[in-house]
Parts: C-alpha cells; sequence; structure tokens
C-alpha cells in the first residue's frame, strides 16, 4: 500500500493505508458505506465521511476508480491498471466479473479513426443470475 501512495505523491496515513487494503481484499468493486462497514468490523474508529474523503482523494490521484451504477450508487475498486467488466444481477445483487474485455478491439478501432487517446471505458451487463431465475425472482 505504500508503494501505491508513494507513487500518487501521497502521505502513507492510516486511514488511506486501510481503504486500500479493504478495497485489495475485494475482487469487486464496493460501495464507500460496505467499506465503512468492513472497517467498523475490523474494529477501527473513523466516520463514514472519513471513508468518502478518502476515497475522493485516492480516486483524484489515480489510485482508486470509481463507478456509478444504474442501482444510483457510486462503486470504488482498486487500479491495478487492468479494467474490468462485471454482470450484475437486478435482483440479488450478485456482481460477476467478466475475464475477457469485448471492447478492446473496439476501443483501438476508435482511436485509430478518431485519433481519439482512449484512457478508458466503463461496460456493464445487467441481468438476473441463475439462482434469481430459477427462484422465479426475475424482474421484469
Amino acid at each position: 500500500m505504500h508503494d501505491i501512495l508513494k507513487s500518487c505523491e501521497l502521505k502513507n496515513t492510516k486511514t488511506r493505508k486501510l481503504v486500500l487494503e479493504l478495497l485489495e481484499q475485494t475482487h469487486i468493486p464496493v460501495s464507500a458505506e460496505e467499506l465503512y462497514d468492513r472497517a467498523r468490523a475490523m474494529g477501527a474508529s473513523l466516520s463514514l465521511a472519513t471513508v468518502y474523503r478518502t476515497l475522493s482523494v485516492l480516486t483524484e490521484r489515480g489510485a482508486v476508480l470509481k463507478q456509478s451504477n444504474r442501482d444510483g450508487k457510486t462503486y470504488y475498486q482498486l487500479n491495478d491498471h487492468h479494467h474490468k467488466h462485471f454482470l450484475v444481477c437486478t435482483v440479488c445483487g450478485e456482481i460477476v466479473q467478466v475475464d475477457a474485455c469485448p471492447l478492446c478491439k473496439l476501443e483501438e478501432e476508435l482511436a485509430k479513426s478518431t485519433g481519439y487517446r482512449i484512457t478508458g471505458h466503463s461496460l456493464e451487463f445487467m441481468g438476473t443470475c441463475p439462482r434469481c431465475q430459477k427462484e422465479g425472482k426475475e424482474k421484469p
């Protein structure tokens, strides 16, 4: 965690280190509230506002990626410089990582044809997971 903070020219504070460690432990994007709950469960003494401020600084410096989803929530993940895509169940909220990027070739073609230097993209698939389908919990 120290290397991440150092590369972003940020001081190595207890809170920043904790937030980065929590993000490293999860392989899916998480909300600030989820990070706060996990930190509190570990006995950390911090406020939700502190988590938001820390995420804001880490996002501004590129250590953390931020995305707003269709559910209206904002999710965060550690920026390991390998972007990820996810399948999200609209019923239970299960999130599954998609291993291959279906947009890499399109991104290259767009960059070539437009002259843009594309620095990233976002893609989210919404649907109903097999468990919710089996239980008849599908939303129309």
